[in-house]
């Protein structure tokens, strides 16, 4: 893992920080080589040299491309698990207001605090690929908000299993959400 004020850096800063320290071993293991190995390589010994950069650095670049690949999807995936959650969200809400009840006022109250617990602390704990206990109970207790309303109209009769879905789909949403915050760059 990687250690978390890491993420706290700006990039411009984490790049340049980077590329100085690998700039920095480079230059000091052929210092250190060229120290310890005192000869002079002629044309034929260069011309191998080159070719064999050649072969290394391509290989590098394909390894650098599949993980900028690998990590483009990681976080396409996890762009799409907010969107699908944040829209499941807004439409339970507007559902449960709809409905139109005390138990659905109390249950709309509960998604709105298990938004905010999302956004103020399970966002962070994300970032090492944790999820928040907090949250997962304030999305228990939708669920808990939910169950204690009864339909006593056509309309709410109608609305009851839409608004089961709902919370049903922001669960499955949540769950991909967490899934893909602890994906990885495979290692090579």
């Amino acid at each position: 893992m990687i250690p978390s004020i890491l993420y706290d850096l700006p990039v411009w800063f984490l790049s340049v920080l980077i590329s100085g320290l690998a700039i920095a071993i480079m230059l000091g293991a052929y210092a250190g080589f060229r120290r310890l190995v005192r000869r002079e390589f002629d044309s034929d010994d260069r011309e191998v040299a080159m070719a064999l950069l050649s072969v290394v650095s391509t290989i590098t670049s394909l390894l650098l491309a599949f993980t900028a690949v690998s990590v483009w999807e990681s976080h396409s995936a996890a762009e799409e698990a907010v969107v699908h959650e944040a829209n499941t969200m807004d439409e339970l809400s507007r559902d449960l207001s709809l409905f139109g009840s005390e138990a659905s006022r109390d249950a709309r109250e509960r998604l709105r605090v298990y938004a905010q617990l999302v956004a103020d602390k399970e966002w962070l704990d994300m970032r090492t690929g944790q999820a928040n206990e907090e949250a997962w109970a304030a999305a228990d207790a939708i669920f808990l908000a939910v169950a204690k309303m009864e339909p006593d109209t056509g309309k709410r009769e109608a609305l009851l299993p839409e608004i089961w879905g709902r919370t049903n789909e922001l669960v499955g949403y949540r769950r991909d959400r967490l899934y893909t915050s602890q994906s990885e760059v495979p290692a090579a």
